[in-house]
C-alpha cells in the first residue's frame, strides 16, 4: 500500500511516560488518574479526603499537573492532593504552597494535554454530554411519531429503514463544533479554565460543566439553535467530517 493512503493513528494512540509510569495511550492515562481518584473518595459526603504526600499517587499527580493546560495549574507549586465531592461526581483538588484556598482540578485535562492534544477537547466532550437529554428525547420522539401512524422510520439521506438500535442523531445544518464554537465564543470561554466534573450517569463516567448555570445557559442555547435529524448509523459513519 503506497505511504500516503497509510492510516495514521490519532494522537490518542501514543505512548506516554509520566512520573517513570508507563502508557500505552492517553486513555490508559486517563484511567490511571480515575482510578486514583475513586481510591481516595472520602467515606463522608462533603469532606476532602487527603492523598498521602508519601504515596505513589500523589508522586504520579505532581507530574500529571504539569502537563495541565492551564498556567495557573501547570505551574502551581502543590501542597497536597484531595479528594471531595464535587457535585454528582468526585473531583480532584489542591493546595498551592502559601495558598489560603484549595482549588479543583480536572484529570481529563491533565491526560489530555499529555500528548499536546486540543485543550478544547475535554470542554466540548463536556458540552456534548450536557445536551445529551435533547438529542435522546428527539431521537424518541421520531421514532414515536411513525409508530403513531404505523409507518416504519426512514434515514433522511438514504431513505432505509431504521430503528432506535441504527440510528444516530446528527447535527445538521450546522455541526455540533460549529454551534459550540459560536457558544464558546459568545460567553468568552477559555478552554483552559473552565472547570469540569465527572458524574456517573448509568455507571458510566460522563464530564460536565461544574458551572450549573453555564450549563443551563448551554441547554437553551443549543434547544434554540441547533437543526437535528436522525440518521442511519452507517449514513452517519461516511458523512465528511465537519470541523
Amino acid at each position: 500500500m503506497p505511504c500516503g493512503n497509510k492510516k495514521r493513528k490519532p494522537s490518542s494512540w501514543k505512548p506516554i511516560t509520566v512520573a517513570g509510569q508507563f502508557f500505552k495511550y492517553k486513555g490508559e492515562f486517563k484511567n490511571k488518574l480515575r482510578e486514583i481518584r475513586d481510591k481516595w473518595k472520602p467515606v463522608t459526603k462533603g469532606l476532602f479526603r487527603y492523598i498521602s504526600k508519601t504515596s505513589d499517587d500523589h508522586t504520579l499527580l505532581l507530574h500529571a499537573m504539569k502537563l495541565h493546560h492551564n498556567p495557573e495549574k501547570n505551574q502551581a507549586i502543590v501542597d497536597f492532593f484531595a479528594v471531595k465531592k464535587n457535585g454528582a461526581g468526585y473531583c480532584f483538588y489542591f493546595m498551592p504552597v502559601g495558598g489560603t484556598e484549595i482549588e479543583d482540578v480536572s484529570f481529563h485535562k491533565m491526560a489530555d494535554g499529555a500528548d499536546g492534544g486540543d485543550p478544547h477537547s475535554a470542554l466540548y466532550k463536556a458540552l456534548r454530554a450536557e445536551i445529551s437529554d435533547q438529542t435522546m428525547a428527539y431521537r424518541a420522539n421520531f421514532f414515536a411519531i411513525h409508530r403513531a401512524v404505523r409507518m416504519p422510520a426512514p434515514c433522511l439521506l438514504s431513505g432505509a429503514t431504521i430503528d432506535e438500535y441504527t440510528c444516530e442523531v446528527d447535527h445538521h445544518p450546522r455541526s455540533f463544533k460549529e454551534l459550540a464554537d459560536q457558544f464558546v465564543t459568545q460567553e468568552k470561554l477559555d478552554a483552559s479554565t473552565v472547570s469540569l466534573i465527572e458524574r456517573d450517569v448509568g455507571n458510566f463516567p460522563q464530564l460536565a460543566l461544574k458551572d450549573r448555570a453555564l450549563a443551563q445557559k448551554w441547554k437553551r442555547y443549543h434547544m434554540a439553535n441547533a437543526g437535528l435529524r436522525v440518521l442511519s448509523t452507517q449514513e452517519h459513519k461516511h458523512l465528511p467530517k465537519r470541523d
